[in-house]
């Protein structure tokens, strides 16, 4: 398990890196040459979809994890060490892990309604079946990974619910700024619902976008439990010291 995580870390950055490279120097030059509606909305507003948000912070949390497995090797800078932790842990439980499972349900959910209600047959020829799985599907597979490999401390429940709003309060501005900036969504399934819909829609996503961050600290509590979740991470950074003895004692109370 010492070298698998690290090994995961690394394999995961080498393959998003990939994506990403593909992304930038292929589907902007396939754009260039249709001229529908849909692929010019897509080129004039790549910044601006869900998926990139979450697909890119996805990127950044396996780059701060190889970051973090390389300074765990390093002796000293404990105080660091446990700072890193801390950001990593949040970003990933709150924002990583419930957004990017978000994307694939709320994108294969639609799809399996109707695909044209989220990703039109025009946008085929500019994105291949391979780079939208690893943009909806992969994605899911590497947290769901990550999650039974590595043990993250989850924040108050009121603190978690706090950032999935902020974070997707922030996408719903961007959201709606398009609109009304160009008289575009960027989603056709919002271009086709009125505005009652359009609201309950939102709510919907937003319950959603909890009720997966509690089923994913669930499932963390089943393969870690609560204690060794907060043991492991102690011990990953050499500070279990009066910490990981005192859970060894309610350990052996319980």
């Amino acid at each position: 398990m010492a070298l698998l995580v690290p090994a995961f870390h690394a394999g995961v950055a080498v393959y998003n890196v990939i994506v990403t490279k593909w992304l930038k120097e292929n589907m902007l030059q396939n754009l260039a040459v249709y001229d529908s509606i849909i692929i010019q909305t897509m080129k004039r507003f790549s910044l601006r979809f869900f998926t990139n948000w979450t697909f890119t912070l996805l990127t950044l949390y396996i780059l701060l994890c190889v970051f973090e497995d390389i300074v765990l090797l390093m002796r000293g800078a404990e105080s660091f060490k446990s700072k890193l932790k801390k950001v990593k842990n949040f970003m990933f439980t709150v924002v990583v892990a419930p957004m990017t499972v978000f994307v694939s349900v709320v994108f294969w959910g639609l799809w399996s309604l109707d695909r044209e209600l989220i990703f039109p047959k025009e946008i085929d020829p500019v994105l291949p079946p391979w780079v939208n799985h690893s943009l909806h599907t992969t994605t899911s597979v590497i947290v769901f990974i990550e999650m039974l490999i590595t043990p993250h401390q989850y924040p108050k429940f009121r603190d978690a619910v706090i950032g999935i709003s902020s974070y997707l309060a922030l996408y719903l501005i961007c959201l709606l700024w398009t609109y009304f900036e160009s008289g575009i969504w960027l989603y056709p399934v919002f271009k086709i619902a009125n505005w009652p819909i359009k609201i309950v829609l939102f709510a919907s996503l937003f319950l959603l976008a909890i009720s997966l961050y509690s089923i994913q600290q669930f499932i963390s509590s089943l393969r870690w439990g609560t204690d060794s979740v907060l043991k492991r991470n102690h011990d990953q950074h050499g500070s279990a010291g009066q910490s990981g003895l005192k859970l060894q004692i309610l350990d052996s109370v319980y």
